[in-house]
């Protein structure tokens, strides 16, 4: 017989909270249901917190005593798939140390807001929010507290830079005309930067255009089409030609991807297509970096999140393991805040203007954005493959 879910989430937080140890069991019954007479059962125990958890009066007192922190962090528990306190802290690194984002959730548990469960096909412990309380909670928590609609205190005007296949065709220009301007480390030497500056900038030295360019020529050593040999860099022209028929979106997210170093073939796809869904899920108004990585952490850990691509390439990324193990890490998270770095840099991310908090705010360039509708149509799925080709799959 198959258990209705809500009612297997009520049978599994019965069962998480009857293997708590006996202190911390006992500690919780007495705090909502006074001291416990002997002899007890806890399973009678556990019923009796259950019913008095469901009384009206006492499901509002326990919800209208969260603040916008506790709100927020239960919002990542329930949009997180199978989240755990390690996911948690990945998600609300900067926000939170992890002693204290432990401090909230154990008193979030405390309050019986939460509370903790080993997953049965992993055995990982997860954190999830208690069924009994999940429809009053509901109001309360939204995808907004982790992804804030932008308030502008100041915008930007000004026409942003973005890459383009002219800029492209130039440096590949430049390149074939200087195969040695580059050091055995792959950075530009400093008579290329004077010769770089002299062409790009009008003769005045442009940090952001220097760092374009060396963003430019890791990318394409990284995607094969720059090789070094004993007299420099070598240009292959077969992959500069099949790269060069790629849409220009698709050429963009790959040079994004390729600028922070040598990745496997599976793994460039599988970022390709995840920085392809996050930029395509930014609003108009855009979000502050830190947004970014959120919305990209968000996109990864679960495919149904709000995207344009939500077919057979987003399910493969769900269901890709080793990408999701990999991912999960801490220390992950500095990969994609790399790609959002080479977003900027490139111009496919620009700067919108400042929020009510002085931060700055980074939107999607229309002409990236025109381009991402252009290719992938409002119910297709776009596969890059490393070998520069593209498929392009029915949506779900």
């Amino acid at each position: 017989m198959t258990l209705d879910p809500k009612v297997q989430r009520i049978v599994e937080w019965r069962e998480s909270f009857a293997t708590l140890p006996d202190a911390h069991f006992f500690e919780l019954i007495r705090m909502y249901l006074g001291e416990v007479k002997t002899p007890y059962n806890k399973q009678k125990l556990i019923e009796e917190l259950g019913s008095f958890i469901r009384k009206d009066e006492n499901k509002k007192n326990l919800v209208l005593l969260l603040d916008d922190t506790d709100l927020e962090i239960i919002s990542a528990v329930k949009y997180i798939p199978k989240v755990t306190q390690e996911k948690l802290a990945s998600f609300f690194t900067g926000v939170f140390s992890y002693a204290l984002l432990y401090e909230h959730v154990l008193n979030l548990e405390e309050r019986l807001i939460l509370y903790r469960r080993a997953d049965k096909t992993t055995g990982a412990v997860l954190v999830d929010v208690n069924p009994l309380l999940e429809e009053t909670l509901e109001p309360y928590v939204s995808i907004n507290r982790l992804l804030p609609q932008t308030v502008f205190s100041q915008k930007n005007d000004a026409t942003p830079f973005m890459i383009n296949p002219q800029f492209i065709a130039s440096f590949f220009s430049f390149a074939l005309a200087h195969p040695d301007m580059c050091k055995d480390d792959g950075t530009f030497k400093k008579r290329t930067l004077g010769e770089l500056n002299d062409v790009y900038s009008n003769g005045d030295e442009d940090e952001s255009m220097q760092k374009r360019l060396q963003l430019l020529v890791n990318a394409l050593c990284a995607l094969g089409i720059f090789h070094e040999t004993e007299q420099g860099i070598s240009v292959d022209m077969v992959r500069l030609t099949s790269f060069a028929t790629l849409p220009e979106l698709v050429q963009y997210v790959y040079l994004c991807v390729a600028s922070t170093g040598h990745l496997s073939r599976n793994t460039m796809l599988l970022n390709a297509q995840l920085l392809r869904n996050t930029l395509a899920s930014v609003p108009p108004d855009g979000f502050t970096k830190n947004v970014l990585l959120r919305l990209g952490f968000l996109l990864r850990e679960k495919s149904g999140v709000p995207t344009e691509e939500t077919g057979r390439f987003a399910a493969m990324v769900a269901a890709s393991s080793a990408f999701a193990d990999k991912n999960s890490a801490a220390g992950d998270s500095g990969l994609f805040e790399c790609f959002v770095d080479s977003c900027i840099s490139f111009g496919i991310l620009y700067d919108a203007g400042r929020n009510e908090a002085d931060q700055t705010v980074y939107a999607v360039s229309p002409l990236f954005a025109e381009q991402n509708e252009a290719v992938g149509g409002e119910n297709k799925v776009l596969s890059i493959d490393a070998a520069f080709t593209v498929t392009i799959m029915p949506g779900a």
